[in-house]
């Protein structure tokens, strides 16, 4: 394995540096690091994880968009109390690349202050024996740097990206007092109750039976993450030539015919795609293999290249389904064009709140209330539409 010196660690990150919008700020946030551990350096394993945990954190800070001002940086080893402190397994999945190990780094050049004292070399190496019962002269003992966290705020545990899955939770309860509906199917009878709980705390208890007319403001407010969870897959959060780059939504694929700022509207209200699927002579199929054009269903292998965004979007997997559902919504949402190949089922805006309310602020989204009752409203429908029970009992 390659070491790098814990010294040269800003080098080893030079060429993510120039790839990074933020990259000269986030080169000198790591650079305060460099210095305050130098002053401070233990030789200890649990000083060293720490230290590269509060490296790796720092990277993360910039990569979700979350870079603060200079001023922030003059204590870096702070950061994870200050900010929220994130699992090094999240960092690691975020920052891929530029996640550096700590059994890859090499601390010889560091020299340890843990004991300052005016002893020999020889004195230091030697065990120190006390004869006496009586306790040593404190004058005469090395002086133990004690480093105090002067954090006393509570330890804030980061959002789970399962919270906003679109799934139940693995083992969902029901209120069995009370029906929510019933009705005959084919001479069945089906009974449904009510999930609990009734007033969700994160967005994955919303159910095809949750009442959005109960939930109030700050129960709404509490459905948002608290950090940015990246919902779309992993390709989209890597620079591709010719493809904006945003910190917080990733790439900003062009199509034809919209704006870079419909794009952008587009992705905050559509941050997540899961198993979609159309209706196409009453059969439900795949969405994402056909694109749908001037009423005509193509598959997109046989035109991606007549495209004009082919001549940038990468032709794999998860770029033509980002594509080619994109366009659809934005057809349909900005156009208004009615699709003859329809969606099966609803896709409302904000069915999944991805970031902290200061992302959807800064990014000049301020009805958050408004936006997580959308997410609601956007989720029972989406159970609703797709739930084959209750289509069948509202056609009845």
């Amino acid at each position: 394995m390659i070491t790098h010196s814990f010294l040269n660690l800003t080098e080893v990150m030079r060429s993510a540096y120039q790839k990074m919008p933020h990259g000269s700020e986030l080169e000198l946030a790591h650079r305060k690091l460099i210095d305050q551990v130098m002053k401070s350096f233990r030789n200890t394993q649990d000083y060293k994880s720490t230290v590269m945990h509060v490296f790796n954190y720092i990277t993360y800070l910039f990569v979700e968009g979350n870079s603060y001002l200079n001023d922030d940086f003059e204590d870096p080893m702070s950061l994870p109390s200050k900010y929220g402190d994130i699992d090094d397994k999240i960092i690691q999945s975020a920052i891929g690349s530029k996640f550096i190990q700590k059994r890859s780094v090499d601390w010889s050049q560091l020299v340890s202050v843990e004991f300052k004292s005016n002893e020999s070399v020889a004195e230091k190496q030697s065990p120190l024996v006390i004869k006496s019962k009586q306790p040593p002269d404190p004058k005469n003992q090395p002086i133990r740097q004690v480093i105090v966290s002067s954090n006393t705020g509570p330890i804030i545990t980061p959002t789970s990206k399962s919270d906003l899955y679109i799934q139940s939770p693995t083992v969902p309860q029901f209120d069995t007092s009370k029906p929510w509906a019933s009705g005959y199917i084919d001479g069945i009878l089906y009974t449904i109750y009510p999930s609990l709980p009734k007033i969700p705390t994160k967005q994955n208890e919303i159910s095809a039976t949750t009442e959005e007319s109960i939930i109030g403001d700050a129960e709404l407010r509490g459905l948002y993450p608290n950090v940015l969870i990246r919902t779309r897959a992993a390709c989209m959060y890597d620079q591709v030539p010719g493809i904006k780059l945003n910190s917080v939504l990733g790439l900003i694929l062009p199509i034809e015919g919209y704006t870079e700022e419909q794009l952008i509207d587009n992705l905050v209200k559509y941050p997540h795609l899961f198993k979609l699927m159309k209706e196409v002579d009453g059969t439900l199929k795949s969405f994402y293999s056909t694109v749908e054009i001037n009423g005509e269903l193509k598959k997109v292998s046989d035109i991606w290249y007549t495209l004009p965004e082919s001549k940038v979007i990468p032709y794999t997997k998860d770029f033509v389904k980002e594509y080619v559902v994109r366009r659809y919504l934005l057809e349909r949402d900005v156009k208004g064009i009615e699709h003859r190949y329809k969606l099966y089922g609803t896709l409302d805006p904000y069915l999944t709140l991805f970031a902290p309310i200061e992302n959807y602020l800064n990014l000049g989204y301020t009805d958050i209330v408004g936006i997580a009752r959308a997410c609601v409203r956007s989720r029972v429908n989406y159970k609703r539409s797709r739930n084959p029970v209750l289509r069948r009992l509202a056609n009845e």
